[in-house]
């Protein structure tokens, strides 16, 4: 379901206040990775988000910037039709942003 930039930048707010780690990934140019993340920081003026990505084992860490100004938003729920492909990777939401270049990322909060 498609979701506006305000419940989007709600939602940033909500991970960050809990400090969620969530898993990130995406496809850029063409190239899939993926890795846990918490989000450090929201800049709603500038349009970006801060994070922090982790490696698997917990050893590196290293901080980017997400820019948001041109990313259109989708929000997906458990139980929702079409959910299907992420209850395997035991997400309960999982937050998409497409560009207009196609590159998507995504923000999945894991069930516990």
């Amino acid at each position: 379901m498609e979701i506006s930039a305000d419940k989007a930048y709600w939602l940033f707010g909500y991970y960050h206040d809990r400090s969620i780690r969530l898993h990130v990934g995406g496809r850029i140019g063409g190239e899939e990775a993926a890795c846990s993340a918490v989000i450090t920081a929201i800049e709603r003026e500038s349009h970006r988000i801060r994070i922090e990505l982790s490696d698997s084992e917990g050893g590196q860490s290293w901080d980017r910037i997400i820019p948001l100004r041109d990313a259109s938003y989708s929000l997906h729920l458990l139980g929702e039709k079409g959910f299907e492909e992420w209850v395997a990777r035991r997400w309960h939401s999982v937050l998409i942003l497409t560009y207009p270049d196609g590159t998507t990322l995504f923000f999945a909060e894991q069930m516990h």
